[in-house]
């Protein structure tokens, strides 16, 4: 079996968060913030590391990647994916 690299990974964990980030959807509006239960999620996927060096611990995702990321997200919540887009990117620094 072929070992699934991290690019799937972070894809796939962004389709499987999807249904949580929508669900969500109308609390971050309302609250105009990510609930705690969904950063949680988000980082235990590794989503706001995806962009971090690997010698660091983090994704070492490409751009093409983080871009895939957070199009999945955005597609659930575009409010998520900005948030997402912020925190993560400072990895790309």
């Amino acid at each position: 079996m072929k070992d699934e690299g991290v690019d799937s990974v972070l894809l796939r964990a962004a389709r499987e968060l999807a249904p949580l980030v929508r669900d969500s959807a109308d609390q971050i509006e309302r609250d105009r913030r990510l609930p705690p239960s969904l950063v949680e999620a988000m980082t235990k996927a590794g989503l706001f590391r995806m962009a971090v060096p690997a010698s660091v611990g983090g994704g070492e995702t490409d751009v093409i990647t983080f871009a895939r990321v957070l199009e999945e997200i955005g597609k659930a919540d575009a409010s998520t994916a900005w948030c997402l887009g912020q925190g993560a990117g400072t990895g790309l620094v």
